[in-house]
């Protein structure tokens, strides 16, 4: 590394925060947590936004100032981040033109932009129109309704890391341009582990009730009435489970003949778990938690959400941060999503309110380093860049399609403009995850353009076939690590990448020499990105981390269950979180090196990416209301908002004035199944006086009739908000969807196809990119060694001594994924 001061990551950057309801402001906090300006125009088009229990940490680090600074402030803003098209205008950045020279303008629309309504609702009509809520499994099999905004946070992190690798290209090139990370975006972002669409199979039936389809992948209740999760995956960890229990028999039912998949089968997994349950009941949580931890099963307590930053391995990793808010005082807040060895910001700060009309900066004091020489007061801008030069065509090496990149992206230009697909252009990265979360993190950042390997070991990743939705855009490179000729060759495929990702339990880096300080000496400007279970310190630090047992722990699953069984999110939500973390991280990281500052390590957790994603309902102090919590099959929060079975489907509606919209909205359902005007006139009084439960009655009778189009008609002309609940199938199907490149046809060598998400992100710099598809394995593996300076010779010794894999085009695989 070099010697320049210890700088935040995206110290000089000021970003103008013009959004409202959760993603964007939640975008703005991560810019403001990587060292930039942010300054926020308050929002009139969202009057609870500074009362919103989530704003206390959503706009920290930020100076919150009248609409009317919006043009002057945007005019010298190096990013504007927007959510409407109004206020984009307003700002002189109307979407059907570019922004000006050198601005990333980064666009988080929302849905249903013309409604008029609260954030959480918003979100949980994304989630009933783009296939979330009919893929949580439930008693009934009907769509569940989230407690948490999971598509709005991820919308807002993706959204960030995006605009955040547009301010590396823009370093690299002079280049501003326009990103948009949609609602539809982000749902695919962090549903991308089951948004997978065979034309020949049907969706999963996911009335298996809210603990899974797989009985030793679940939730248990104990004999003392509390709840754990237990996470045997696997023959391994399943015979340590049937062990303690003593539960053994199982495997040898005829049913099963200790063919493992049949234990989750439709016609077995109800009396697998039946017989778990039944064993369960014969201790308390507490001794079952020892006797599994130390026979060494993965088990979790299902905890208590008020709880998950009182954790010691939450003050471990720094994740419990102390804020003096202005609006409601001492407050405890989360803290980053991905830790910078070297672009950190040292501390946050409150948000800050300034009532002038003219522009004044913050004057806290200069920020002092975690470590290396002081931070001058003034800290020095970006460095000028060069005038854009014009986009070149696409090259030749990224044309084909359906595939990822076909060869090494050329060298940059004279004028150093990256070519390609996306910011990332130009970037390579050296992929050693395995299984999800680190695959994951690779496949984001090739959406972005980067040049991603897959490297795997010579038997390959374990999660291959069925990860091969979570792994696309790479190319494939086998290698045996531990011989040493293999790693000498690894090396040098090292020396000419910019960043080297892995999800390795701790210890493992270091075992195969892959840490950061040995990877730095063949490469001193590498960036290195980790991906764990807790962070590699504090008392569960050195654990294996699986996303549902931190599910557990940190209160997710009780949250959306209320006082019912607590419930295991289907959304895989903290694997693909941490990955988008990491992807995060890395860009923020890439954006220091561009800038001249060096490389450094990038670390984020599934407890941290837990932590994170509840970051709204976290916030503590004097006096906020509580977070919300679900219940049984949740529907919804009320019988004005919430799932109802329609005709031809379900349907999620959301009626706001319960004397009015209720009232407007029965007398037009009535009228629709054909109650006479009698009959009618008389509904909105009888509306008043209803019980919950009877006008649950009432509604769910009356848009029972009706088909979804019917009812999304007559309750918008009422006011109300509807969307018909769709499954994955219908989204993916959707020709409108198909048209715009949110999703596509990946059609395999043998002629098959599945149908499953496209493009996360519009990149208005550059050419849409073609179909990415999973790799073989060590399917490139002769090109890429070519590419780090290996000789033929070299290469076919290699691969005759057996350290190094060629394999065939990844063919059919069908299925829907991996949960």
């Amino acid at each position: 590394m070099n010697d320049t001061p210890e700088l935040p990551a995206l110290d000089g950057v000021r970003v103008l925060d013009a959004s409202y309801g959760i993603s964007g402001p939640l975008a703005g906090m991560v810019f403001g947590d990587y060292g930039a300006e942010v300054i926020r125009l308050d929002a009139p088009a969202d009057p609870d936004d500074r009362a919103r229990p989530g704003a206390v940490v959503w706009h920290r680090n930020k100076t919150i100032v009248p609409p009317d600074l919006g043009p002057e402030l945007a005019a010298e803003a190096d990013l504007v981040l927007t959510s409407d098209r109004r206020t984009a205008a307003a700002l002189g950045l109307g979407l059907d033109a570019e922004p000006r020279e050198g601005l990333v303008h980064l666009h988080l629309p929302l849905w249903g932009e013309e409604i008029d309504l609260d954030p959480f609702t918003r979100d949980r009509m994304v989630a009933a129109d783009f296939g979330a809520a009919r893929r949580q499994t439930s008693f009934s099999g009907g769509p569940v309704d989230e407690v948490y905004p999971f598509l709005a946070y991820m919308q807002g992190t993706w959204g960030a890391a995006c605009g955040i690798a547009a301010l590396v290209e823009r370093v690299r090139s002079g280049r501003g341009q326009r990103v948009v990370v949609d609602p539809l975006h982000g749902s695919m972002v962090a549903t991308v582990t089951t948004m997978l669409v065979s034309p020949t199979e049907r969706q999963p039936d996911t009335s298996v009730g809210p603990g899974g389809p797989n009985p030793t992948f679940g939730t248990y209740q104990c004999a003392d009435g509390e709840w754990l999760f237990v996470g045997a995956l696997g023959s391994k960890f399943q015979d340590i489970l049937f062990t303690c229990l003593g539960t053994t028999d199982i495997v040898d039912d005829p049913r099963i003949k200790n063919v493992r998949e049949r234990l989750y089968a439709p016609e077995n997994r109800g009396w697998v778990r039946a017989r778990l349950t039944e064993a369960f009941l014969r201790d308390g949580r507490a001794g079952w938690l020892e006797k599994l931890t130390a026979a060494g099963c993965p088990v979790s307590p299902v905890g208590d959400r008020d709880d998950w930053l009182d954790h010691p391995q939450i003050a471990a990793l720094g994740q419990r941060v102390d804020l003096d808010d202005p609006l409601v005082g001492p407050s405890v807040v989360v803290g980053v999503g991905a830790e910078l060895s070297r672009g950190a910001l040292p501390r946050h700060q409150p948000r800050r309110f300034q009532e002038s009309a003219t522009w004044q900066p913050r004057t806290d004091e200069p920020r002092t380093p975690l470590a290396g020489p002081p931070v001058p007061s003034a800290t020095p801008p970006v460095p000028p860049v060069a005038p854009p030069a014009p986009l070149p065509a696409p090259p030749a090496w990224h044309a084909e399609s359906p595939g990822p990149l076909a060869a090494a992206p050329p060298a940059l230009p004279a004028a150093g403009l990256p070519v390609g697909f996306g910011p990332l252009a130009g970037i390579t990265v050296v992929d050693l995850g395995t299984v999800l979360a680190g695959p994951y993190a690779g496949m984001l950042l090739a959406a972005l353009g980067a040049n991603v390997l897959k490297v795997e070991i010579t038997k390959g990743d374990e999660l291959r076939l069925r990860g091969y939705g979570i792994a696309r855009g790479q190319r494939g490179l086998g290698i045996d690590l531990r011989d040493p000729e293999g790693y000498a060759a690894f090396l040098r495929v090292v020396a000419g990448s910019d960043v080297v990702l892995d999800n390795f339990r701790p210890g493992v880096l270091e075992r195969l020499r892959l840490d950061d300080a040995t990877l730095r000496a063949t490469n001193p400007e590498v960036v290195t990105t980790s991906i764990t279970g807790y962070g590699g310190t504090g008392p569960l630090g050195r654990q294996p981390g699986y996303d549902p047992v931190v599910q557990a722990l940190s209160g997710i699953m009780k949250a959306q269950g209320g006082t019912a069984e607590p419930v295991f999110s289907t959304l895989a939500i903290n694997d693909v979180t941490v990955a988008c973390l990491a992807a995060l991280g890395t860009c923020a990281a890439l954006y220091q090196k561009a800038v001249g500052r060096g490389g450094q390590h990038v670390a984020s957790s599934l407890a941290t990416a837990a932590t994170f994603m509840q970051s709204g309902e976290l916030v503590r102090y004097t006096g906020r209301t509580p977070a919300e919590t679900g219940g049984r099959d949740f529907p919804g929060p009320g019988a004005l908002s919430r799932f109802y079975a329609c005709a031809d489907g379900w349907v999620r509606v959301h009626l706001r004035d319960f004397d009015q919209a209720v009232a407007a909205g029965l007398a037009r359902l009535a009228d629709a199944t054909g109650s006479t005007d009698a009959a009618r006139s008389t509904d909105a009084t009888e509306a008043a006086e209803l019980t919950e439960a009877e006008l649950v009655d009432q509604l769910t009778a009356s848009i029972g009739a009706l088909t979804s189009e019917k009812v999304v008609a007559i309750v918008s002309a009422a006011g109300g908000a509807a969307v018909r609940a769709r499954d994955f199938t219908e989204v993916v199907g959707d020709p409108e969807l198909v048209d715009d490149g949110h999703v596509v046809e990946l059609v395999w060598p043998d002629g098959n196809s599945t149908l499953l998400p496209h493009r996360l992100a519009e990149v208005s710099g550059h050419a849409p990119h073609p179909v990415m598809k999973a790799t073989g394995h060590g399917e490139h593996s002769r090109e890429l060694l070519a590419e780090a300076g290996l000789s033929e010779a070299e290469i076919e010794h290699l691969i005759s001594s057996g350290a190094v894999v060629v394999g065939e085009p990844m063919y059919s695989v069908m299925g829907v994924g991996y949960r």
